[in-house]
């Protein structure tokens, strides 16, 4: 097989070197569409790594740093060793609170009356919420054994009856 081809060429450069300028153009603009992506994405990944690796420094800096509280005058309150300890310290405090019936803090009242701890407030609500299902659901099933068992009567009755009118 054999193919000619007669090309005028009206340039002042030759066929070759032509077709070597397309080519490398070609070839050039390919390799950049590919490495740029490329670039891109490794240039993305490193940059997501090296903000993650900052934020866990920052925050590891921050949670293990010395905890002071003050006064409104500047006066240290309370020392902590890390923000563990201070979120400890706060969360027993709170479970341990004192509050009314309601859930509420009894700071306010100052009564201690009726005072019970956050902490037993909860778990009484959830006793009560439990207990009422329970309530519900022994409720529903004696009701459907009486309306069960008075139909199983009444039929009963209904035969008796038809029976001695018979």
């Amino acid at each position: 097989m054999k193919i000619e081809c007669e090309v005028e060429w009206a340039l002042e450069e030759s066929v070759d070197d032509a077709v070597k300028h397309a080519v490398v153009q070609e070839l050039a603009r390919r390799i950049e569409d590919k490495l740029y992506a490329k670039i891109e994405k490794d240039t993305s990944n490193a940059l997501a790594s090296m903000v993650d690796g900052l934020l866990m420094k920052l925050t590891e800096r921050f949670m293990n740093r010395e905890i002071l509280v003050t006064d409104k005058w500047g006066d240290v309150q309370e020392k902590y060793e890390n923000v563990n300890e201070l979120l400890k310290a706060k969360f027993d405090g709170f479970l341990e609170e004192k509050v009314n019936r309601k859930g509420e803090s009894n700071k306010s009242c100052g009564s201690s009356y009726d005072s019970i701890t956050r902490i037993e407030y909860f778990i009484d609500k959830q006793i009560a919420y439990r207990k009422d299902g329970i309530v519900k659901e022994l409720t529903r099933i004696v009701d459907d054994r009486i309306d069960e068992k008075k139909k199983e009567l009444t039929a009963e009755m209904a035969k008796k009856i038809a029976a001695k009118l018979a």
